[in-house]
């Protein structure tokens, strides 16, 4: 996506009289229909993203990523319709407290670690080294699309001064044309411990400076941290995601503004996004439908169990009564048998009281 697609908005929210005193959440609400895809499509772009071996060859197993394997001749790193569309937008975040005149920016983590799964972070996803060289004198991204690149770089441009008379303008990675003809991210020395990356802003190349910071990115690619959150399937077709954890104690009457960079469109199939601010838990943010189910199903135990009393009761005394019947009529017949051993002891009750 260019940068004039690009589309910021902003909005105003404030603390209630007790504030926040744990760590908020942030997470996106998204109604999402082609979220529930089929299970061997997740399983291609799974086995893709955590075997890098797979990713260097043409597989036939890759063919469950259909119809978004290949553009153009170059195969799609990563494949499959769901990598395709990864919940993109960008949110930032300032606050003012109560009686300042002036906002600060608010820290937001959205490292891998802090909200994705710990079971998706143990090798399932492993970043293809772009710079390798792959086959006769290629890179690794000239032969392959990896198109996440862009989503997810190495380093980001971030605007560290905003405020609303310096509204956020981004900065996006920008791209250049390899020797092969190939567009790539501009960035280089992926694998580093100081990767580099150029820049451009209202589609012009960027230096990023003054209200802006460098910032390098620990989750790049295929490891960030939204983009494994994205590729875990959710249950229903409405759902929420973690998008970050909020570190800064936040005091009743706090007032926040968040500008939306507005990259993920919802309206081609009628679905709707918001971000919503929680209290952390390790369900990464407020979830009550737990503890509705838990009450639920606690409830129909309670009404099974004394429905069915009465009935265990009833039984109980009439297999009793029957037994007392069939005694007495063998005592009757063959005082000197007792046909049915398992009322013995009934029996001898019973030989006892006709006796006397």
């Amino acid at each position: 996506m260019t940068d004039a697609a690009v589309t910021c908005q902003s909005c105003d929210m404030s603390f209630g009289p007790r504030g926040c005193s744990t760590q908020p959440q942030l997470g996106a609400l998204r109604s999402f229909a082609s979220e529930m895809r089929p299970v061997n499509q997740w399983f291609a772009d799974d086995l893709q993203l955590r075997d890098v071996d797979l990713a260097l060859k043409t597989n036939p197993q890759l063919s469950a990523c259909s119809p978004w394997i290949q553009t153009g001749t170059r195969f799609n790193y990563p494949c499959g319709l769901v990598a395709k569309s990864v919940f993109n937008d960008s949110y930032t975040i300032i606050y003012k407290e109560r009686g300042a005149t002036n906002y600060s920016h608010l820290q937001v983590d959205d490292s891998a670690t802090t909200i994705a799964w710990a079971a998706d972070l143990a090798g399932r996803y492993k970043n293809l080294n772009p710079e390798a060289t792959f086959g006769e004198g290629q890179q690794n991204q000239e032969h392959f699309n990896m198109w996440l690149l862009e989503r997810f770089p190495p380093v980001k441009c971030v605007q560290v001064q905003v405020s609303p008379q310096n509204p956020l303008v981004p900065a996006r990675v920008a791209t250049r044309v390899t020797s092969t003809g190939t567009r790539v991210a501009d960035c280089k020395d992926y694998m580093s411990s100081n990767p580099t990356c150029n820049f451009t802003r209202n589609g012009k190349p960027f230096v990023c400076s003054g209200a802006y910071e460098a910032q390098k990115v620990k989750d790049w690619g295929t490891e960030s941290g939204h983009f494994i959150t994205w590729m875990r399937i959710a249950g229903l077709p409405t759902f929420r995601k973690a998008w970050g954890k909020v570190n800064t104690k936040l005091t009743a009457g706090t007032t926040l503004r968040v500008y939306v960079e507005d990259n993920f469109p919802v309206l081609p199939f009628y679905g709707r996004k918001a971000l919503m601010l929680s209290t952390s838990s390790v369900l990464m943010g407020r979830n009550s439908f737990l503890g509705y189910g838990y009450i639920a199903v606690g409830g129909c135990c309670l009404l099974f169990g004394l429905a069915s009393s009465p009935c265990l009761g009833l039984e109980e005394a009439t297999a009793s009564a029957d037994d007392h019947q069939l005694c007495r009529t063998e005592m009757k017949t063959t005082p000197q048998k007792i046909i049915n051993p398992a009322s013995q002891l009934l029996c001898q009750e019973d030989v006892v009281s006709m006796r006397s």
